[in-house]
């Protein structure tokens, strides 16, 4: 997604909506509609100005704003004490996070790739040492990977 994004951010690429791959248009369907740009025409000399109304036009062409970054795209696995599959505290392995195994231990999730942390459930980081007793008191905890 990334490099799409990059891509229509270019300057120089005046390719109309109608022009652009299904993949493009679907990137910028999802972009907030504040980092996109149309080209128009100002007393003859091209502009680029702010994006109005809900819907892009087939005809018109259109790039994202350069200081635009995308929301980083994750995968929060809750921590249970369902024991099926282990010991304690962990996580069952869903479709969007390929875990090597179904269930893993919480001191097991650090040294996986693309493993963001643990937080609670107002988004505030914690240790691993503190997990057991925010559980405990009710509180649901993830595990944050990269998607």
């Amino acid at each position: 997604m990334n490099e799409l994004i990059e891509k229509l951010k270019d300057n120089d690429a005046h390719r109309i909506f109608a022009d652009m791959t299904p993949e493009e248009q679907a990137c910028l369907n999802k972009t907030p509609k504040q980092y996109i740009e149309t080209l128009t025409d100002k007393n003859g000399v091209p502009a680029w100005v702010s994006q109005w109304g809900d819907h892009l036009c087939a005809h018109l062409v259109y790039r994202i704003k350069s200081d635009y970054q995308p929301e980083p795209e994750y995968v929060d696995l809750e921590i249970t004490t369902d024991c099926k599959e282990g010991i304690g505290l962990g996580v069952h392995s869903c479709f969007q996070c390929q875990l090597p195994r179904r269930w893993m231990a919480i001191h097991e999730l650090p040294s996986l790739p693309g493993f963001r942390g643990f937080l609670d459930d107002k988004g505030s980081t914690l240790q691993i040492t503190w997990i057991a007793e925010r559980i405990s008191r009710g509180q649901k905890v993830i595990a944050r990977f990269d998607k």
